[in-house]
């Protein structure tokens, strides 16, 4: 355990932050890389304005949007499924008790 990096809410910083996810221990940390990061994430406070604002929202809108119509396309699918199951369960009983399908 020698070695190792603890997390501590004081320590949080742009360079212990990447370090923490690109550091596995046998690769060592590229400075020069670090450098670049931090210096795109210092950046980002200066591009807040009405049109970043007005595109990231739409932006996120759109990936809202996205993620809701796959997540009806997989159920209705999975709903599919069931009515499908439901179906050739009830046909069976419906060959041995004269009943008709009921979807």
């Amino acid at each position: 355990m020698k070695g190792k990096k603890v997390w501590s809410p004081k320590d949080c910083s742009y360079k212990f932050l990447i370090e923490l996810l690109l550091y596995s221990g046998d690769v060592p940390v590229e400075n020069s890389l670090l450098r670049q990061v931090s210096s795109l994430l210092r950046r980002l406070p200066a591009i807040e304005s009405e049109k970043f604002q007005d595109d990231f929202l739409m932006e996120y809108n759109d990936t809202l949007l996205i993620s809701y119509l796959a997540m009806f396309t997989n159920c209705s699918s999975t709903m599919n499924e069931l009515v499908d199951k439901f179906n050739t369960a009830y046909d069976r009983q419906s060959r041995r008790g004269g009943r008709s399908a009921f979807i």
